[in-house]
């Protein structure tokens, strides 16, 4: 009987064992097909030609016309390549509407709102199959037309069967500032920038601001939408969104919050940036001022909500086009120190100024004990190059950066656009006040102009050129309040001044000033060639400012010239009249 139930026993250990090897071998058979299925969601989609015809070519709904010229090569090259024409689109998804919604095959050019365009960086080249998404990438139209080269040159041109696979993606990666951003401990990859639909205080170019600040540090370009869109796992809110809830309205009033304070909000899922156009700019600026730098990462932690009284730093500003020529016998150059000195700005710029020019201010004795120099580079090569200096108050400022840019399409070498006359070149400084410790810019620009024995018909649109120039080299400095001063040679009502002023951050310091002196009519009231008084008077010198973050006190042209008993103007110190400005930049 024993022997029989030692039997039984192990009978059924035997037959628990083979379970046992049965269950580990379907258990490893079973992981060995999920990770082969794993491997075939990684690795087996293939873009061939058969499906390239099923593709449509996707831009940003927010990206200009350039991009759009970018993405017909790619739809031309295409169609040489293969015979096939994709449609092009925007990103734009409106739901229920099949028009605007998000296809399964895809061709994202630039950058898009897909989420396939999440994990590249906005100086990042080449081209990725992303799942079943085929990304072109680049965050500027330059970038992309450059992606779109090395997609024609790798592929397009021998017209494989098989068109691209995971294995022969093309990333040429740049180098930023910091690997990444955390915003209290998160990535900021995981982020949206949330906007109201109905922008009334300019909120979505504080969203636009942020996104830009982000990609230059780190080179990543987080997605920025209304609150018509779908909600993220994370959000950045800026202004009264239909995200914001009632416990963050009641912090934010516990918090003794008025409307033209500054305010950045913590909430579950993120932060809230809150309060008028200007105050919203100064919140944004409050939240960078947080960042520090952590290993190779940039960090901001909001512990609390926080509510800032708006404060301000006055400042005066003055530019003037003093004339290359020293030897004029009816003006005198003194007259033009004597000038600044009598309005003794807090910065002042200079056009037309030679070296001869900037040895006499810096030889004079005011000048030279109140305030320090940035001459910046010369125009163009010669002994009569002109330059674009700015004097600064040296007991009230230290500069942090400066520099010299050509305006023309290779700004950073001597060079000038094909139908320009002239070298023409910004130069500029960021300066920190010592009290407060603000940052902030400041522009000395001078545009092309006709010469004396001609006048060239295509000067208006060199001109509009260079404004295009100067606002791309503005927009990578939308954390900080810029003032812009110089010769633009051109009337208010041109296309080239409404380029600068209209549908940007900056306005004419006389649009906006709440005091004006401007009696005299104009910044050209005299002639280059004898200094007397010319029937061509007008406006040609300007002030601008960022309007988000900076008032106007006042704006002057200052009326200097040269008169008989009579009181009629009979020359000038310059061919031009300085215009001065007192402004509040507010932080």
């Amino acid at each position: 009987m024993k022997k029989f139930i030692k039997l039984f026993v192990l009978i059924l250990a035997l037959c628990q064992l083979i379970g046992c090897l049965s269950a580990c071998s379907l258990f490893k058979k079973e992981q060995e097909e999920s990770d082969s299925a794993e491997d075939t969601v990684e690795e087996a989609f293939v873009l061939t030609k058969e499906l390239l015809s099923s593709y449509c070519i996707v831009v940003s709904s927010q990206s200009g016309e350039d991009m759009d010229a970018v993405a017909k090569v790619l739809q031309r090259s295409i169609k040489d390549a293969y015979g096939i024409t994709l449609e092009i689109k925007n990103d734009l998804i409106l739901e229920g509407n099949d028009a605007f919604s998000e296809s399964e095959y895809e061709i994202l050019v630039g950058n898009t709102n897909r989420k396939e365009n999440l994990g590249f960086r906005r100086e990042d080249m080449g081209y990725a199959l992303v799942g079943k998404k085929l990304v072109i990438l680049g965050y500027t139209n330059a970038v992309a037309n450059n992606s779109v080269i090395e997609f024609k040159l790798d592929i397009l041109k021998n017209a494989p069967d098989v068109v691209l696979t995971v294995d022969k993606n093309k990333i040429i990666e740049n180098v930023y500032d910091y690997d990444t951003l955390l915003i209290n401990g998160v990535d900021i990859t995981k982020y949206k920038i949330v906007y109201p639909f109905a922008c009334v205080n300019g909120e979505n170019e504080i969203a636009t601001y942020l996104q830009s600040y982000i990609a230059d540090k780190t080179g990543y370009v987080i997605v920025t939408d209304s609150d018509a869109s779908a909600a993220a796992e994370y959000e950045i809110q800026i202004g009264d969104t239909s995200r914001v809830t009632e416990e963050m309205r009641t912090e934010r009033d516990n918090s003794g919050y008025r409307r033209t304070n500054a305010y950045i909000g913590k909430s579950a899922n993120g932060l809230w940036l809150y309060g008028n156009k200007s105050s919203m700019y100064t919140a944004f600026t409050k939240l960078l001022a947080l960042s520090q730098k952590v290993d190779n990462n940039m960090v901001i932690d909001v512990p609390a909500s926080m509510n800032a009284k708006i404060n301000t730093l006055d400042v005066s500003v003055m530019s003037y086009n003093v004339y290359w020529d020293l030897s004029i016998d009816m003006r005198d150059p003194q007259d033009v120190i004597a000038t600044i000195n009598e309005k003794s700005p807090d910065i002042f710029g200079l056009n037309e100024s030679g070296r001869d020019w900037i040895n006499l201010f810096k030889a004079d004795s005011s000048v030279k004990s109140n305030y320090a120099c940035v001459e910046g580079k010369a125009a163009e090569s010669g002994s009569n190059a002109s330059y674009n200096p700015i004097f600064y108050r040296k007991d009230k400022f230290e500069l942090i950066e400066s520099g010299t840019k050509w305006l023309s399409d290779t700004p950073d070498k001597m060079s000038k656009l094909a139908d320009a006359e002239h070298y023409k070149i910004f130069t500029y400084v960021v300066l920190k006040d010592k009290t407060s410790g603000v940052e902030f810019m400041y522009i000395n620009v001078h545009f092309d102009g006709s010469g004396k024995q001609s006048t060239h018909s295509a000067l208006e649109e060199v001109r509009r050129k260079q404004a295009d120039i100067l606002r791309n080299f503005t927009d990578g400095y939308t954390y900080l309040s810029i003032i812009m001063g110089g010769d633009f040679n051109a009337a208010p009502s041109s296309n080239v001044i409404k380029k600068i002023s209209t549908n940007s951050r900056f306005a004419y310091c006389m649009d906006i000033a709440k005091k004006k002196v401007c009696d005299i009519g104009g910044t050209k009231v005299v002639d280059d060639d004898d200094f007397q008084p010319t029937e061509k008077s007008g406006t040609l010198d300007y002030l601008f400012v960022t309007s988000e973050s900076v008032t106007v006190k006042l704006y002057e042209q200052v009326d200097n010239a040269y008169r008989d008993e009579e009181g009629n103007i009979i020359g000038c110190p310059s061919d031009h009249l300085p215009v001065y400005a007192e402004v509040a930049i507010n932080y």
